[in-house]
């Protein structure tokens, strides 16, 4: 056994068997009755006294977690339960499988010994095999997980804040918007196709900018032609391998979208065509907007949406390569653009805040700012208004 020494703290300094000093002492408990012994150990005595004064410190400073020995796999599998529960199932897989991503390099360190250079190499390992999209829904999910440690007093520090990924404008493009002139070569060819009905489909997706699911999953219902809105309450997506209806992504997503006066009379259109089918009002209450008994198949707008612009760039050759979901990234475009406002925009995506919208679109909101800078020439010489 090595020498022991008492130190000026109040606790025992002695060199142990393997060359380290370990410093012991007794630090009282939050509820002012109960003492805790800890150990802390240096290289030298003089590290070990130094360490031991610094964690009094923090401890007086109520910024010493209480020890947890449970590891951050065991702990992050509770928080996904607790934060997931009550979300819709397709949520609950992505949650599920980003988190996993990190578990894999992460699980087994324990939650308060877990340090940023953990998490950078995590992360540079993710990174190593999926896209940069991938790797930041990954460390939101790490973050998620931390947050809630910190909260409950686990730990006395985020290790997650020590960590930047590269920044939007240095990350591979995750979506694009059609410009509108190419809106109107997407619709005019959709129109000249022998599908209508997916005609249809794209106008609803890039005019009022609902998620592929939530227009298949459109019932004629919610269509109400003489206030000229729609409710979106459900969507039709993948639950697993199989595409059912389901609830919407968050509550904020169960909205209440107008109309354009062009698209609400497609829509009329359609339904007077049923209706001369020898199809009854009451009858199509329960009906598919875009597939009547049943959805169309979940895959079908992804696959004419491909055909389409393939058609497109034989003619168009720098027409972008666009995916469904860019649609809808087309439609809050064009809204920003007009000048609209970014709270109704994100109501009107179902967004469960304006910063969600503003994360998305702060590039955009940025065009349009910049635009604004005008030389005083052009403001002095601008149209004046009488008072």
């Amino acid at each position: 056994m090595g020498k022991r020494r008492t130190a000026n703290l109040q606790g025992n300094v002695r060199q142990r068997p393997n060359g380290l000093w370990e410093c012991r002492f007794y630090v009282t408990e939050p509820d002012g009755v109960h003492r805790r012994r800890v150990s802390v150990y240096g290289p030298t005595q003089k590290e070990a006294l130094q360490k031991a004064h610094e964690y009094q410190v923090q401890h007086s400073r109520g910024l010493v977690a209480r020890p947890d020995r449970r590891r951050f796999g065991d702990f992050a599998k509770e928080v996904l339960e607790r934060h997931t529960r009550g979300k819709a199932a397709n949520t609950r897989r992505n949650y599920a499988r980003e988190l996993a991503l990190a578990l894999e390099h992460l699980g087994d360190i324990p939650l308060q010994r877990l340090t940023p250079h953990d998490l950078r190499r995590m992360l540079d390992r993710v990174s190593e095999a999926y896209s940069l999209r991938t790797t930041a829904k990954v460390l939101e999910r790490v973050r998620l997980v931390l947050r809630e440690a910190l909260a409950l007093e686990l730990i006395h520090r985020d290790p997650s804040t020590a960590v930047r990924l590269p920044r939007a404008s240095e990350r591979e493009k995750a979506a694009q918007h059609l410009e509108p002139s190419q809106v109107r070569v997407l619709l005019e060819y959709a129109d000249a196709s022998q599908s209508p009905l997916m005609a249809l489909l794209l106008r609803v997706l890039v005019q009022l900018g609902l998620r592929k699911g939530e227009a298949l999953g459109l019932q004629w219902r919610d269509v109400d032609f003489v206030g000229a809105t729609l409710k979106v309450e459900r969507q039709y997506t993948l639950q697993g391998s199989k595409a059912a209806l389901g609830p919407l992504k968050t509550r904020a997503a169960r909205r209440l979208v107008p109309i354009p006066a062009d698209l609400l009379a497609r829509l009329k259109a359609r339904y007077d065509g049923l209706l001369a089918e020898g199809y009854t009002p009451r009858g199509l209450q329960g009906a598919f907007v875009f597939g009547l008994d049943r959805p169309l198949d979940i895959n079908a707008p992804n696959h004419y949406l491909r055909r389409l612009v393939e058609r497109i760039r034989l003619e168009h050759p720098d027409f972008p390569q666009v995916r469904i979901h860019d649609l809808r990234h087309t439609a809050a475009s064009l809204l920003l653009a007009r000048g609209v406002d970014v709270s109704l925009v994100s109501e009107r995506l179902g967004h469960g805040n304006v910063n969600v919208t503003l994360s998305i679109y702060r590039h955009l909101l940025s065009e349009e700012r910049q635009q604004g800078v005008l030389p005083l020439e052009d403001l002095l010489d601008g149209p004046r208004h009488r008072a």
